[in-house]
């Protein structure tokens, strides 16, 4: 019986330290968690509404995601949904048969005008870096068109040309 005892605390030793070994840290923890908001933020960002949403298909708290993921990332949840649906967006302009009066809905935004607002802070923010780049010399001005050309009169229908050089 002994050797048997033995055996079994041998056998359970191993073994705990087996799963110790396999475990995650809560350094990696984060970063599955993380990762798993990034995926569905791609994936879902024109469905998303709020941060609990996230977390709900995650399973955490949403506070404590929001807290593990602007950690990691250095952005907060929202700001990733927004950079995302800003990159489709993009896309979505290149499009000449997608109205622009169409694709703030497409993406997600609730309203046009929170659409536009995020759009003009991006690309402002896209100005300023472009303009402090060595080659801005030929950027800058294409960006400056694009700027002028889509805020002057955001509402009006482009009838397929998304930056109506008659705006100018």
């Amino acid at each position: 019986h002994q050797q048997d005892a033995f055996y079994l605390n041998s056998l359970s030793y191993h073994l705990l330290a087996e799963i110790a070994r396999l475990s995650p840290t809560e350094q990696s923890t984060s970063h599955y968690y993380v990762e798993k908001a990034q995926n569905y933020i791609k994936e879902a960002f024109y469905l998303v509404r709020n941060n609990e949403q996230i977390a709900e298909h995650i399973g955490l708290n949403a506070t404590y995601l929001e807290r593990i993921y602007k950690r990691i990332t250095g952005k907060t949840l929202w700001e990733s949904i927004i950079a995302c649906r800003l990159a489709a967006a993009e896309e979505l302009l290149a499009q000449p048969s997608i109205p622009i009066n169409e694709i703030d809905n497409m993406i997600g935004f609730s309203n046009r005008q929170t659409f536009y607002l995020q759009f003009k802070k991006r690309l402002i923010l896209d100005l300023i870096f472009f303009k402090n780049q060595p080659f801005s010399i030929i950027i800058y001005p294409i960006f400056k068109f694009l700027y002028k050309a889509f805020y002057k009169n955001p509402n009006k229908p482009t009838h397929g040309n998304h930056f109506d050089s008659s705006t100018n």
